[in-house]
């Protein structure tokens, strides 16, 4: 027994090296292009992949390196350390590829807020979210499984400056709506609290946020970044992508 177990064990490591041995143009071939995901040009093996210019739907990302860590084959899965860069996306985690979907596990980074998120990175367009993934899982089409994580932007403090009005930091928890990545955003200062519930579709966020003061300053920085009054002392953006109504 001891002998077909070190057999087995054999079998299941070359397996594992020679797949990780296997050019990383291979890897990409089979298991992301189906999936809809392009790049202009793969190098590497996939102990360490390099891609660039890759495009997933409306999203583009300049490049990406990708690590393999040999031990998750064992579990018959695999886990790459993996890096974006972009000029407006940086990111740092770990990406676990399995049958059932891909699932992302302390991530972090941060975005450029006008690619999410146009409307309120108009008066800030240099502004970005940091994002703090915990856990998030996707099936094989896409779908959210569940996501846990944090995002942070200080957009309406930027906003606040101008007006002379003490406006709160813009936090947000991630959570699943449906079969999409959901963002709940909350906010709360002395002379203003926001709420805002927002989902991730191809091209960044769609949702609406409610912000409700009735100090002068406030309300006028709120015009100023595009909430509409739907009543006393309430405002609401719609976040939506340019085209959309």
């Amino acid at each position: 027994m001891m002998r077909i177990g070190l057999i087995v064990f054999g079998v299941i490591c070359f397996i594992g090296f020679a797949i990780a041995a296997a050019p990383a143009r291979l890897a990409f071939d089979l298991a992301l292009k189906p999936a809809g995901v392009e790049a202009g040009l793969v190098q590497g093996s996939v102990w360490d992949a390099r891609l660039w210019r890759i495009r997933a739907g409306d999203q583009s990302i300049a490049s990406a390196r990708a690590a393999l860590d040999a031990l998750s084959l064992i579990a018959f899965i695999a886990r790459f350390d993996i890096t974006l860069t972009d000029e407006g996306l940086r990111a740092d985690g770990a990406a676990i590829l399995a049958p059932a979907g891909v699932r992302l596990e302390e991530t972090s980074g941060v975005v450029r807020l006008s690619r999410v998120m146009p409307q309120l990175a108009a008066f800030a367009p240099d502004e970005a979210a940091r994002f703090d993934i915990t856990a998030l899982s996707l099936d094989r089409q896409g779908r959210c499984q569940s996501a846990e994580g944090r995002v942070f932007t200080p957009v309406l403090i930027t906003l606040g400056e101008r007006y002379g009005a003490s406006l709160p930091m813009l936090e947000g928890d991630l959570f699943c709506v449906g079969d999409a990545v959901g963002l709940r955003l909350t906010g709360a200062s002395d002379s203003l609290s926001v709420d805002g519930r927002l989902r991730f579709i191809s091209g960044g966020l769609e949702g609406r946020i409610e912000a409700r003061s009735t100090e002068l300053p406030v309300v006028a920085a709120l015009s100023f970044a595009g909430f509409d009054q739907t009543g006393e002392g309430v405002y609401a953006l719609t976040v939506a992508q340019e085209g959309e109504d």
